[in-house]
């Protein structure tokens, strides 16, 4: 079999001086010793919208300080993830390939764990970085709404089109997509091997099926005062993630408040197309949801419409809802999620200590809004649960002492669950 050989020169980046810390790193998403990720959380009472980021040849998983602090502002968290270091064979691209789909099936399965938003992940990756995550980004899951590239599919990787060519992974379904390039197009091999012009021929395939406004392609940094390759890629994400409209169904507002012992659920289109009905769905946690009730749409019409429901206001903290607007022919997409706090009183978490841990016994003051029992779980941070146990609580203020001796030294993630309310907290015993 004929060796595909990928040139990826390593960038002369200007200096990072501030790596970001992590909150969990070295997370084993697989058995090899290059399956690891690194994880920023951001600080948030509901999930929390992903980034997928992969990185260019032989580099880390670090983040730079400022794109993490952005990215946390912005309520959004990142995962940041190793494969195979350098791309030089058909199998290493396999190889890469696969263990990115490891990832994007450990993200789905610990959402519970580090309080992620499954149906809103953002795929981004730097040069090998945008090869290992390009055919899971436009595998047509509807939980990718977008893919930000920095110098994305170098050179070496058109040299064998007959084995792989980006743009057969493009579909009228593929997400937004926004590159961004250090180089100037058509740059000496040379001097670069990442060519803005592969960007335009992405961008040519985008535009033949009819899909040419998903796309954009910033170029030519090299030339430009700020060379910060994430300097697009907060607002892209919040563009794609909170703004993203639902098709064919132009929502333009949907909202919810409480009144009385009912919630009063509103929303309203510009514009709608085969439109056959909506469905309200409620959750309690914003990930799992149910169907509560149904809307009947107007069809097609380019006329405002305005709906509403009403459903009674259940027994606690704060509730989730969405729509899924459903089409005649059976397609449907969901609407944003909104959250509606329904009581003022608050569970919280008012002590922790002592974190790191040396004895195991970890004091904690639990402010709890009613009687109950207490849930705790321990998890590893392959998202294994190794340990869990029970306290009962009454309303206000409970000073409980956890006894861990049992836990290995490490890092864990303490998830305390009280009727409909959770609270997680990182723990590090010596």
């Amino acid at each position: 079999m004929q060796k595909l050989f990928i040139i990826l020169l390593t960038l002369l980046f200007p200096s990072v001086n501030h790596l970001s810390a992590q909150d969990f790193t070295m997370v084993q998403y697989g058995p090899g010793v290059n399956q690891f990720l690194d994880i920023y959380l951001a600080p948030s009472a509901t999930a929390t919208p992903v980034l997928v980021y992969a990185h260019q040849n032989g580099g880390t998983t670090e983040m730079p300080d400022g794109i993490i602090t952005d990215l946390k502002a912005a309520g959004i968290s990142t995962v940041s993830w190793e494969s195979v270091q350098n791309l030089s064979s058909r199998a290493d691209l396999t190889t890469g390939w696969a263990d990115a789909e490891l990832v994007f099936e450990w993200v789905k399965d610990s959402a519970a764990v580090y309080n992620f938003d499954t149906t809103n992940i953002v795929v981004g990756g730097s040069s090998r970085g945008s090869i290992l995550s390009w055919i899971y980004g436009h595998s047509g899951n509807p939980c990718v709404k977008g893919l930000y590239m920095f110098n994305a599919l170098p050179d070496g990787i058109w040299q064998d089109l007959a084995f792989w060519d980006p743009r057969d992974e493009i579909t009228s379904q593929s997400p937004p997509l926004f590159l961004v390039y250090r180089p100037r197009p058509g740059v000496d091999d040379n001097e670069d091997s990442h060519d803005p012009n592969n960007g335009f021929m992405i961008m040519d395939r985008y535009t033949s099926l009819g899909i040419g406004d998903r796309d954009t392609i910033i170029h030519s940094l090299i030339d430009s005062a700020n060379m910060d390759r994430f300097q697009y890629l907060v607002d892209f994400a919040l563009s794609v993630i909170v703004q993203g409209p639902i098709q064919p169904v132009d929502l333009v507002d949907f909202s919810g408040k409480t009144e009385g012992d009912d919630i009063k659920l509103h929303w309203q289109t510009a514009s709608e197309v085969n439109n056959e009905k909506f469905e309200i769905e409620e959750s309690l946690d914003g990930n799992e949801f149910q169907k509560i009730g149904e809307v009947k749409g107007f069809g097609t019409t380019s006329i405002p419409k305005t709906y509403g429901f009403s459903t009674p206001k259940p027994n606690r903290y704060q509730s989730f809802y969405r729509l899924k607007q459903v089409d005649f022919d059976g397609q449907f997409e969901y609407s944003p999620i909104i959250n509606l706090v329904l009581q003022n009183q608050i569970t919280s978490l008012e002590a922790f200590y002592p974190n790191p841990n040396k004895s195991g016994v970890v004091n904690i003051t639990y402010n709890a809004i009613e009687d109950g029992k207490l849930g705790v779980e321990v998890y590893d941070l392959s998202g294994g649960l190794v340990y869990q146990q029970t306290q009962t609580v009454i309303k206000g203020n409970n000073k409980l002492s956890l006894n861990f001796a049992a836990l290995r030294s490490g890092m864990y993630i303490v998830k305390f669950g009280h009727g409909r309310h959770n609270i997680i907290q990182k723990l590090i015993i010596d």
